[in-house]
């Protein structure tokens, strides 16, 4: 259906066996360019029609913004200034899979198949789309099909980000119940060149999965598919693309999950990384574990330690009553003083499990001191089980190394030595590449597949395998911090390696999150629908590893990406949920220009990463599609890139409002070249062997790092950013939801104490309620939002800046950023990763080579003495054949010699005839060569000629489409004024009409009011028939009118003297609906006097100003009701009221 005559011949003709709609769309592509071409051909003057393009290049990225569906982590901490987690909140949540997800993100799969396109020459950069010439490049892509409801029909859509418009068949509208067409004659230009016949254009409402969407599509007669969702539909719904995952996944309002309070708000975590792990060797040149050394002391840095010790000397003294200065020695201190909420503590493997199955209790109570000096200051804790290239007991091969192929390299910490199996693998670096070792690669496969290491005992961990060792490492922890709401979480393994394999999806699938769910099912108990492994087999495939008897549903889990993602800066994985326990974060690292591909390999900067923003989008729909939330665990640089690299990467965060800890916090540095370390302070000064244990602040990362941020917010967070260069801060938040604030109303904005002097604005829907300044002169800006919409926060030196930033931020909202080519990022993507596939690929070769090449010298050793007598029979035989081989030798020489100079004599006759030919023919030669350059320049001639006359007529027809163009632009832009203005007097008209008819109601029912005055003696209750209708009447007609018409009504009731109860029996009110009425002295109302609004609704009512002592309240609704300046008298005329968050900001209360 749909297709031409003329192609189903030509399939048909072909036997084309095609069945799968991807199939169609290729080869009615390519018919629709060769049917294009010959076109071309037999018209040659042919002109093309100036349309818009059918097909464009470019997909805007989507705006990532902050979201609803939460993670939350457990804990019964008690409300204190200190905002601990608590259990996840109940909300409604549809089940897939097992998996309870929450019902604002909507997931669409679709079939994983893939097919080549050639793509043309010219097409990306504003040349001539049509262009004949083929380009030897290749653009390989998927085309996504879903399953969709179109006007509730069941129907397959392709997703088409070259597309700019959607577009149906006229044939799928037989099928599809639909309203009526709106005429509309236009033709597009396809990618190919040919023109699609627009008839029509019709609304149509898209289903995906639940998600209502609407579009308005063009009607074609001659589409190759049914129905192509563009770029208009994928912009407006914040659809983004999955790739290379292959689904596509609509971001309601920009939904996905984050780390709240126990009060619901959003929590921004800013932090860094704190170095405990064990790196040197031998051991006794690490920094001491025994928690006695550091009680109200700090060990001596010894200038062998990376770090110097991580100290609190003065622990116990009150959170704002530690020294915070530099040379201190209270680490925790000055983290708080940074303004830091949270670090991640670097753990080592090593350290908890020296010897197999036996744990340090030494080691875990120095991490419990560590914890308890984070909780003083308010700092949370995620311990982080940190390895780095495996294990620090994988030591440089130097013996094998061949620069720069193979160069010696070693692990840096992790893994016991027990723990570390190479299967013989050489410790070397392939081209350099700490990731390509070859030997930590071979020990991460033994991880992975949780062998057994040799002559070790199961001890105490819950199996005898590398993995079950570890799980048991992390139990143990577990067991001690159960219960400890300081700790945030548990980071299950820093920067895995993927081994030797080769498949990064398949192996991120298959290996890294079974074992992270492994982790999670011994901890937690939850056992994902599955049945508990065996205990021979507690890593199996089918079936929940052992529940440790540990059941901790409170914390966060903390799961990495593989390593790949640092020189990537995208994860080649298939990121889709992997357990049922809910509080999961994804923590990848962002390294982008420091650790990526570019550099590590001196790369141009500018071909890959695309741009700092990337790393943090490609990170973000990572973990929207593993349903968690998001923490980047790592980021940073040397300080001479600060303004280069880092400034850039946070600034990236603050765009994507993700939280992030920075590494490392100190290092210790003592020779030439310290001054661009990583750290954020100075390394200390060495004396000998003994160096104090850091330097002063570095300046310039205090004015990146130290900086405005919000801590929790009251609703859905928008945008935040704090500018560096000018000191100044914005965020935008929208809340709608007023349950909210039934847990509590304070949002939260952290300023450090070197923007003290800061002026503060809040408008919108919210309040400046306080400013609390803290001991340490930090300050804490304290908003109280009304939950009615949005509300900004504005921080700067001055109020002339937060003018601008105000009006920058009006200009924003209201402008669109410049789209990325969506297509050339995907090319990118997959050419970095290619180039790692092969890297890794030769790696991986390289090592079974050099293990098969030294199992063989050990074979061949047997062999090489029988070998050797072999070759000593052998010189025998030759020595005696030798002997006669010379004398033929020699005669056959003494006949050679006859003959080369008879043959000499006979050359030397005919070279002489051939020098007398070759001069003849030089002659003839240069008389040709003449002819050939008079006959070239006179081809030059004409060839200048003619291209200058190309080039005149391709400018004129340039000119010719962009004048087409621009009248085209014009004409839409005007129909689009004409429709607005029609539009907006329609609207003015609308709202006049319904003025003047609820006027109308207004002065029939007075008039109706007066007539019953006039007839029953001035008096609407007099009679009970009459009072019964004159209160129905009044009822009805203050639900139609609305607050404003109703105070009028009111006070003509009051003027009447049908409402005071002190001269006759007022009118009964009760029920009446005066929901937001203004009845406050700056409405143009008179004191009104014993007034009786017995049972009425007056919820969000204004009474400012108004002597309300004898008004009777008795059983009214008076919720968020304002009452300021008014007095007041406590009565049983008061009795029954509901005054739940009225502002009773009382003038007087009369006795």
């Amino acid at each position: 259906n749909g297709v031409k005559n003329s192609l189903k011949e030509h399939l048909i003709r072909n036997e084309k066996e095609i069945k799968k709609p991807e199939e169609w769309l290729q080869f009615a592509r390519e018919e629709e360019y060769i049917q294009k071409r010959i076109q071309q051909k037999i018209n040659v003057p042919h002109h093309e029609p100036k349309n818009l393009p059918f097909f464009e290049r470019t997909l805007p990225t989507a705006t990532i913004q902050l979201t609803s569906t939460n993670m939350y982590l457990s804990s019964q901490q008690p409300s204190t200034s200190r905002h601990y987690y608590k259990k996840q909140h109940q909300q409604q949540s549809t089940s897939i899979n097992n998996r309870t997800y929450p019902t604002q993100n909507n997931y669409t799969t679709f079939k994983p198949t893939q097919k080549n396109h050639s793509k043309k020459e010219g097409s990306d950069d504003g040349d001539d789309p049509c262009g004949a010439t083929k380009s030897s490049t290749k653009t390989t892509f998927a085309p996504i099909f879903v399953k969709i409801l179109c006007n509730n029909t069941p129907q397959e859509a392709l997703i088409d980000t070259g597309s700019a418009i959607t577009i149906i068949h006229q044939h799928l509208l037989n099928d599809v119940p639909h309203e009526k067409l709106i005429p509309k004659t236009i033709n597009h230009l396809s990618a190919n060149c040919s023109t699609l016949n627009i008839i029509d254009e019709i609304p149509l409402e898209i289903n995906v999965n639940g998600m209502k969407t609407t579009v308005i599509a063009d009607v074609t007669t001659n589409l190759v598919t049914n129905l192509i969702l563009g770029s208009d539909w994928i912009q407006s719904n914040n659809v983004y693309i999955l790739t290379p995952e292959q689904r596509i996944m609509i971001r309601s309002q920009g939904h996905y999950g984050y780390i709240a309070d126990e009060y619901e708000r959003h929590v921004i975590l800013r932090g860094v990384d704190v170095e405990t792990e064990q790196r040197n060797i031998p051991a006794d040149q690490d920094r001491p574990i025994d928690p006695l050394l550091y009680d109200g002391q700090c060990p001596s840095n010894i200038n062998v330690y990376q770090e110097p010790p991580v100290c609190e000397i003065d622990y116990g003294k009150g959170m704002y009553n530690i020294n915070d200065e530099w040379n201190s020695h209270n680490d925790f201190a000055q983290i708080r003083r940074w303004g830091f909420n949270v670090i991640r503590l670097c753990l080592s493997w090593s350290a908890l499990e020296p010897t197999p199955g036996n744990y340090s209790e030494m080691y875990l109570q120095r991490v419990e001191q560590i914890v308890e000096w984070a909780s003083e200051q308010q700092i949370y804790v995620i311990l982080d089980m940190h390895e780095d290239l495996y294990s620090r007991y994988i030591f440089g091969d130097k013996e094998h190394e061949i620069p720069p192929y193979l160069t010696a390299s070693d692990g840096q910490d992790g893994a016991p030595q027990w723990a570390v199996m190479t299967d013989d693998w050489p410790a070397l670096a392939f081209f350099g590449i700490g990731n390509l070792n070859l030997a930590m690669m071979k020990a991460f496969d033994n991880f992975y597949n949780n062998s057994i290491p040799p002559n070790a005992t199961q001890g105490n961990a819950p199996g005898p395998g590398l993995q079950d060792h570890y799980i048991g490492a992390i139990a143990f922890l577990a067991k001690k911090f159960v219960n400890n709401s300081a700790v945030l979480g548990y980071e299950i393994m820093n920067e895995p390696q993927p081994g030797t394999y080769i498949d990064q999806y398949t192996f991120s699938s298959n290996y890294l999150y079974p074992f992270y769910k492994r982790v999670i099912q011994a901890i937690t108990g939850v056992r994902d629908n599955l049945p508990d492994c065996p205990k021979y087999a507690p890593t199996g495939i089918n079936c929940s590893y052992p529940n440790l008897g540990i059941n901790d549903k409170r914390h966060l889990f903390f799961v990495e990406p593989t390593s790949v993602r640092n020189l990537l800066d995208f994860t080649p994985q298939h990121s889709i949920p992997f357990s049922s326990y809910t509080n999961i974060v994804y923590a990848p690292h962002v390294y982008t220009h420091v650790f990526t591909i570019d550099s590590i390999l001196h790369l141009n900067r500018s071909i890959y990463p695309p741009s700092f923003d990337y790393a943090y989008e490609t990170a973000l729909n990572e973990s929207i599609g593993l349903q968690s939330a998001i923490l980047v665990t790592e980021f940073g640089c040397g300080t001479d890139a600060d303004e280069t690299l880092l400034i850039p990467t946070i600034d990236s965060q603050d765009k994507a409002m993700i939280s992030a800890t920075i590494w490392p916090w100190k290092n210790n540095c003592f020779q030439k070249g310290c001054e661009t370390s990583w750290s954020l302070y100075d390394s200390g000064t060495l004396n000998g062997t003994i160096a104090n244990q850091n330097g002063p602040e570095r300046p310039n990362r205090v004015r990146i790092l130290s900086r405005v941020h919000p801590r929790g917010v009251i609703g859905q967070l928008k945008q935040y950013f704090y500018n560096t260069t000018t000191s100044s801060f914005i965020m935008t938040v929208n809340c709608i939801n007023k349950t909210l604030l039934l847990l509590n109303n304070e949002t939260i904005v952290y300023i450090p104490r070197r923007l003290n002097n800061s002026v503060i604005n809040v408008t919108g829907e919210a309040t400046l309620n306080k400013i609390i300044k803290n001991p340490d002169q930090s300050r804490l800006i304290i908003i109280n939002p009304t939950c009615n919409g949005q509300y900004r926060v504005f921080v700067a030196n001055n109020t002339n800046q937060i003018d601008k930033l105000y009006q920058q931020t009006v200009i924003n909202n209201n402008s669109n950023s410049k789209s990325n080519n969506h297509h050339e990022t995907i090319q990118s993507m997959q050419e970095a990763y290619e180039l790692y596939q092969l890297l890794h690929t030769a790696a991986v070769k390289t090592g079974e080579t050099f293990v098969a090449t030294s199992s063989n010298f050990v074979n061949k050793e047997s062999k090489i003495q029988r070998l050797e007598d072999r070759i000593l029979a052998r010189e025998q035989r030759e020595q005696d054949l030798n002997v006669s081989t010379l004398q033929r030798e020699n005669d056959k020489e003494i006949a050679e010699g006859r003959r080369m100079t008879d043959n000499l004599n006979a050359e030397q006759q005919r070279n002489m005839s051939l020098e007398q030919r070759q001069h003849e023919l030089a002659i003839e030669q240069q008389r040709y060569d003449k002819q050939q350059e008079q006959r070239s320049e006179d081809i030059k001639l004409t060839t200048e000629q003619r291209m200058q006359d190309l080039k005149l007529a391709e400018q004129q027809r340039e000119n010719d489409r962009m004048i087409a163009e621009r009248k085209q632009a014009a004409d839409d832009l005007n129909a689009e004024k004409e429709r607005n203005v029609s539009r907006e007097i329609e609207e003015y008209r609308y709202e006049q009409a319904k003025n003047k008819d609820l006027d109308a109601l207004l002065l029939s029912h007075i008039n109706d009011m007066g007539t019953l005055l006039e007839n029953y003696n001035g008096s609407l209750t007099a009679n009970p028939t009459i009072a019964a209708l004159a209160r129905a009447k009044t009822l009805h007609v203050i639900r139609s009118i609305g607050p404003e018409r109703s105070t009028r009504l009111l006070q003509f009731l009051f003027d009447a003297g049908q409402l005071s109860y002190d001269q006759q029996t007022p009118l009964d009110l009760s029920g009446a609906i005066l929901n937001r009425i203004d009845l406050s002295m700056n409405n143009d109302i008179i004191s009104m006097r014993h007034v009786n609004f017995a049972g009425v609704h007056m919820n969000e009512a204004t009474f400012a100003g108004q002597d309300l002592s004898n008004w009777n309240f008795t059983g009214a609704s008076l919720n968020y009701a304002n009452f300021t300046r008014t007095n007041c008298k406590v009565s049983r005329t008061w009795a029954y009221a509901w005054f739940q968050y009225a502002d009773l900001t009382i003038h007087l209360w009369l006795p």
